[in-house]
């Protein structure tokens, strides 16, 4: 079994050219070398190109294998980068069962952090651990930092979302949204399945306090189902609102408790 990516050449100048890695790949080889199944998990946008699925292992009950990796978006006309953790399962047989996206974000948000998975291991619960880097490119080598995370054995961060995943149908079916831990500490991971994300042109988070004034906005980014890893350990302790809003409209709004 095999963990990587399938992309193209392009050209830089004379003496150089590059490669820009358009999707992740799993694909399993026979006896003989030959590739006996593949599977190809596509990127949601075209601009997409730096997507790579970098380990892989087979998973203790039988279910299959799952890969970790990372799925990159910049974003048309703007400096901004997007590199986001990924973690996909298929059968035994090459059948994709599951794709997830983990966006972190820093407590200043910040795009040109890009954060990378490299290694992944099954747990005795039958989740997975992860690990990797983030790493802020404008900053050097002082931008790196480790990145360590956990899921469950549905690749979910925030528990249940494999019951919503893909199950809205259309746009027309609305935003679904789910926030885990509650009440939270550091970190609020809020789990987002919207169809009509990637034609939104403002979609973002919005923490408000009990008086409705705002206190941070997030980029909802433009991939229709992720994680979303917000920082709320500057808050004070106390009840406060979470928002999914599309510039002025809000199309999600619910409570958390910071401890």
């Amino acid at each position: 079994m095999v963990a990587s990516g399938r992309g193209e050449e392009f050209y830089i100048n004379p003496s150089s050219n590059g490669m820009r890695w358009r999707s992740g790949l799993l694909y399993k080889l026979d006896a003989q070398h030959q590739v006996e199944w593949e599977v190809e998990f596509d990127e949601p946008f075209p601009d997409i190109s730096f997507n790579r699925l970098n380990k892989l292992i087979r998973v203790s009950d039988g279910s299959g294998y799952v890969a970790a990796g990372h799925l990159a978006m910049e974003y048309p006309d703007t400096s901004a980068k997007d590199i986001n953790g990924w973690i996909v399962k298929v059968s035994e047989q090459g059948d994709s069962l599951w794709s997830r996206y983990l966006r972190f974000f820093t407590q200043s948000p910040d795009w040109t952090l890009m954060h990378f998975l490299y290694d992944i291991k099954e747990t005795a619960d039958g989740g997975f651990v992860m690990v990797g880097q983030a790493e802020d490119f404008e900053a050097g080598w002082q931008g790196q930092q480790g990145w360590i995370i956990k899921v469950d054995q549905h690749g979910c961060l925030v528990p249940g979302c494999h019951l919503i995943s893909g199950a809205a149908e259309s746009a027309a079916a609305g935003p679904r949204l789910l926030l885990f831990p509650n009440p939270a500490d550091d970190l609020l991971n809020v789990f987002l399945n919207d169809p009509g994300l990637p034609q939104r042109s403002g979609a973002a988070f919005r923490i408000l306090d009990m008086q409705g004034r705002r206190l941070a906005d997030y980029s909802a980014g433009r991939l229709e189902e992720a994680t979303h890893i917000i920082p709320v350990q500057g808050l004070p302790g106390g009840m406060y609102v979470l928002q999914y809003a599309d510039k002025q409209e809000v199309l999600w709004s619910g409570q958390f408790v910071k401890r």
